[in-house]
């Protein structure tokens, strides 16, 4: 299998929901009285923070979060923290882009969500359905 840059056929947070809804489908009419498993996962919020052509500009022009410790410098933190300096314009911009980017990549999970619970429902299968949605920790654009 090989994949490009056509976003109808490759962005990847799509293809995840889409796959996890024919498994659903397929899975329900094979085995319709039969338990079954479905993880999809992506990496969406991950670098390279591509999000999806229709929630390309959805967060143009916000700024990420000027909370009280946004681009404060702490020397009496962890070192990790202590190693971090105050961000120039240019990093500034960049933190921005990043999380308008960040949360244009986070509708496509929504739609995967949606997608999936959607599926679920057409079979027949979401009041029978335990769903686990979980995370990893993340990373904030701010400072610590």
């Amino acid at each position: 299998e090989s994949h490009g840059s056509d976003y109808h056929a490759d962005y990847f947070t799509d293809l995840v929901a889409n796959r996890s809804v024919e498994f659903i489908h397929n899975t329900t009419k094979l085995h319709p009285h039969d338990p079954f498993l479905l993880v999809a996962a992506t990496p969406a919020l991950h670098a390279p923070f591509t999000p999806a052509p229709q929630y390309a500009e959805t967060y143009a022009g916000m700024h990420s979060p000027r909370t009280p410790n946004w681009n404060y410098h702490s020397t009496d933190k962890h070192w990790v923290v202590k190693e971090q300096a105050v961000m120039d314009e240019k990093t500034t911009n960049g933190s921005d882009t990043t999380f308008c980017n960040r949360w244009g990549t986070l509708r496509s999970v929504d739609d995967l969500v949606g997608n999936i619970f959607q599926a679920l429902n057409d079979t027949g299968n979401l009041e029978n359905t335990y769903i686990l949605y979980s995370s990893d920790h993340g990373r904030s654009e701010e400072r610590f």
